[in-house]
């Protein structure tokens, strides 16, 4: 029985709760069509911006991870504003510059500009991604709360496909640059949006359970890294964002190398840039319905079980993500292996299968700390998965496969990394429900 003085954690969403969702999925969204328009052009682009340059590929690999660099340099940075001052702020900012900053990679000369536009894309979303899911988790109570950032993150294939599918259109007819310069104005108009916000309270539906509001200090930090359930989230996020930020941005150039050599794009010259585009934009095409309705499904079902197998065993949500990893490796074999027909197929199973981790694996790294150094300690997972996840690995990929003379050898090589992320999930889900229910105390002592 709680005493009369206790403060009992409210069941329901604050005021405001659904609105900033529907905003931040948005925003999320165009986040991830922002980040995949180079993926989507990226054959064309090449040929324009590094004409006859024997490392090109390793040079696109790089300009397809740089702006993680400087995300997951700033995310720290903008973790630790956000626990201090208003984060809805910090996000407006962040979305002005990456919006203003694609745009203007439609103007890009050579791979230097591009690497320089590129970057300041990677500094306005490290303003945006910590901030996200900390608020939503400051909304929403524990019991919605994987439902919740399951929703949210459903903007990662709507928006990837979305990515595709719009650059693969503007690809067709009006040229690869174009595709960047679109991007301005609805990045603009969410900003405007965002200063009309409800700022909510740090730790507001943990009530009673929170034994401390004040800022962090640098101690309370360390003990998110002594949290063993969000190390090993963390640890196999990385191996799965490696993989994943490799194949998303390599499989178009992939599938059209396929049908090339297999004859299914007929006879083209791939120095033209004109019957380049021409042969890429189905590819991208297809690529964003296959992204689009395999993510939706499968983050939508990953959210779902997991929830539902919560109740019953207390590891659900890494044990579900672990599943999927296991599961998408087979699946990806399927894609390097079976005929060309087929691989749609397998490339849609796969993205079902690596996906179901996204609203699990996030909801983790939410209910494991206090809630005061959420936003901190997305930042520190931002900071991890992309540095030894997809700001190298496009490169690699695109240096072993000059190497190799091949992206299939190169996806086959890395590609035992999805089962490494599996293992680290299984491995964490005995952590899971003693962390869960120790976060509200894991702060120093003043």
């Amino acid at each position: 029985m709680s005493s009369p003085n206790e403060t009992v954690a409210p069941t329901k969403p604050v005021r405001g709760a659904y609105l900033a969702l529907g905003l931040l999925f948005t925003i999320n969204m165009l986040n991830y069509v922002d980040r995949y328009t180079l993926a989507a052009v990226g054959p064309v682009a090449r040929e324009q911006l590094m004409p006859d340059d024997p490392n090109a590929k390793f040079k696109m690999g790089i300009l397809f991870g740089v702006f993680m660099v400087t995300y997951m340099i700033f995310a720290p940075l903008f973790g630790w504003l956000g626990d201090r001052y208003s984060r809805w702020r910090i996000v407006t900012v962040g979305i002005v510059l990456w919006s203003i900053a694609t745009w203007a990679s439609g103007f890009a000369t050579g791979f230097w500009s591009m690497f320089f536009l590129r970057c300041l894309v990677g500094v306005g979303e490290a303003a945006y991604g910590p901030a996200a899911p900390a608020m939503l988790a400051d909304m929403f109570p524990l019991r919605m709360r994987g439902k919740v950032i399951g929703i949210f993150y459903i903007a990662i294939p709507v928006g990837s496909a979305l990515s595709f599918l719009v650059a693969g259109f503007i690809l067709e007819h009006y040229g690869w640059r174009n595709a960047f310069h679109f991007m301005l104005w609805p990045g603009l108009l969410l900003a405007l949006i965002c200063l009309f916000m409800r700022e909510p309270k740090r730790g507001e539906v943990d009530g009673g359970m929170v034994e401390k509001r004040r800022p962090p200090t640098w101690a309370d930090y360390k003990l998110i890294l002594k949290t063993r359930s969000f190390v090993y989230c963390v640890l196999g996020m990385t191996a799965m964002t490696f993989v994943m930020g490799g194949i998303v941005n390599w499989m178009p150039e992939y599938m059209l190398d396929r049908e090339v050599t297999e004859g299914k794009a007929g006879p083209i010259d791939l120095k033209d840039e004109g019957q380049r585009e021409k042969a890429l934009a189905p590819i991208t095409q297809n690529m964003g319905i296959v992204i689009i309705l395999s993510g939706l499904f499968s983050t939508l079902f990953g959210a779902w079980l997991a929830d539902r197998l919560q109740k019953r065993y207390s590891g659900a949500y890494f044990l579900v993500s672990s599943v999927g990893m296991f599961l998408g490796f087979g699946c990806f074999l399927a894609v390097l292996f079976l005929p060309l027909q087929f691989a749609w197929y397998a490339i849609f199973l796969s993205i079902c299968c690596l996906f179901l981790n996204t609203g699990p694996t996030n909801t983790v790294l939410a209910n494991v700390v206090h809630p005061s150094m959420r936003q901190m300690a997305v930042a520190i997972c931002i900071l991890v998965i992309h540095t030894f996840g997809d700001v190298i690995s496009p490169s690699i990929i695109g240096l072993l496969a000059e190497t190799t003379g091949s992206l299939r050898e190169a996806f086959l090589i890395i590609s035992g990394l999805i089962v490494v992320s599996g293992i680290l999930w299984w491995l964490g889900a005995k952590y899971l429900d003693e962390d869960t229910r120790l976060a509200p105390t894991r702060i120093t002592k003043e």
